[in-house]
């Protein structure tokens, strides 16, 4: 286990989290173990695992901090981790993820006193290990950076990286952890997502510096097994909380967040569609949401012009087309691996 370098040198944090990831886990830890950069230290949690994660754990010895732990969620995870941890700068990687051997040393020579979050590219890796002509974001996407407060308060949402494409000042993190955990026991980097504008600058590096692992495990891949009701209602009462984070954390900074989201737009029409009476719903009107999801396309400052009005036209048509194909549109929209080769390039562009 490394301990900090005297000098100036930042230390960095790279903090470990896994439940029942054994497969991919050692590929995780050893891309952590052999960054460039060396004054690191590497934590690993592990979250209640019932797998032979903690036996592969074990075998790294003292080379990792190891904190094994009952079951309580990946927040839990975090907190715990970053309880542990002394980095100036702190990485939370995903156990079915990996990190490119240079990432830290790029994320120090880029790093500066202000920043309170550093976001960079992704590529995709599928579950044997071989890189995907897949990214995240899309090759002709760039990662915002600079003073982000005005983009969050006026559309509650930025383009961003999932967990492992991200690293956070540690003043940033003391400021907002323990996080709770019950509200944030998945996706706890929306969490994060959410307040780093309010604390200080957004960096980003718009190449890889990490994998994101496409495979039938993941979170992402369970929700695209549930029912289109199930994933809208979701989906939507997630949104509700990061709006509501967000809209929190603003007012504390004397802020206000005026923003009305296209995408929760989008699936409040579609649940419109299919499940009228739902709570969710039940009190919206399909006219009167889409103007409003007309208002908020055209406040969004993220997406090419092609891209800004092919929403807009959808939406001024959605209250008048057949009830089948405004759905099966909507799913374009929210859920890009139901797209055509032809309308995920246009997406591209």
């Amino acid at each position: 286990m490394s301990t900090p370098l005297p000098g100036n040198k930042p230390f960095v944090s790279i903090i470990v989290t896994s439940y029942n990831y054994e497969k991919f886990l050692q590929d995780a830890i050893e891309s952590a173990l052999n960054q460039s950069y060396r004054n690191v230290e590497v934590i690993i949690v592990d979250d209640g695992s019932t797998d032979n994660s903690r036996k592969i754990i074990a075998s790294y010895a003292d080379r990792v901090i190891p904190i094994l732990k009952e079951n309580g969620g990946q927040g839990s995870a975090f907190n715990a981790g970053f309880a542990a941890s002394r980095g100036d700068i702190v990485i939370f990687l995903d156990s079915d993820d990996k990190l490119f051997p240079d990432s830290a040393e790029m994320v120090v020579n880029a790093w500066r006193n202000d920043i309170s979050k550093l976001h960079y590219s992704l590529q995709g890796l599928d579950a044997r290990g071989t890189p995907l002509d897949y990214f995240i974001p899309h090759h002709r996407q760039t990662l915002p950076s600079g003073d982000l407060r005005g983009l969050i308060l006026k559309q509650g949402v930025y383009r961003t990286t999932p967990t492992t494409g991200n690293a956070f000042g540690r003043p940033f993190l003391e400021s907002v952890l323990p996080m709770p955990e019950s509200e944030w026991c998945l996706c706890p980097d929306a969490y994060f997502h959410a307040q780093a504008p309010f604390y200080g600058t957004i960096a980003a590096i718009n190449r890889p510096l990490g994998y994101y692992r496409v495979h039938s495990a993941n979170a992402s891949a369970a929700i695209r097994k549930k029912s289109a009701e199930e994933r809208l209602i979701e989906e939507i009462q997630f949104r509700d909380q990061c709006e509501t984070l967000i809209r929190k954390t603003a007012e504390k900074m004397q802020l206000t967040a005026d923003f009305d989201n296209t995408v929760m737009i989008v699936r409040k029409l579609t649940l419109l569609l299919i499940s009228p009476e739902h709570d969710l719903v039940n009190n919206e009107r399909i006219i009167a949401l889409a103007l409003r999801g007309l208002r908020a396309i055209c406040k969004e400052s993220e997406i090419s012009w092609k891209k800004k009005a092919a929403v807009g036209t959808f939406l001024g048509l959605f209250p008048f087309l057949p009830r089948r194909l405004a759905k099966r549109v909507a799913f374009w929209y929210l859920y890009p691996e139901t797209r055509t080769a032809f309308i995920n390039r246009f997406d591209r562009t």
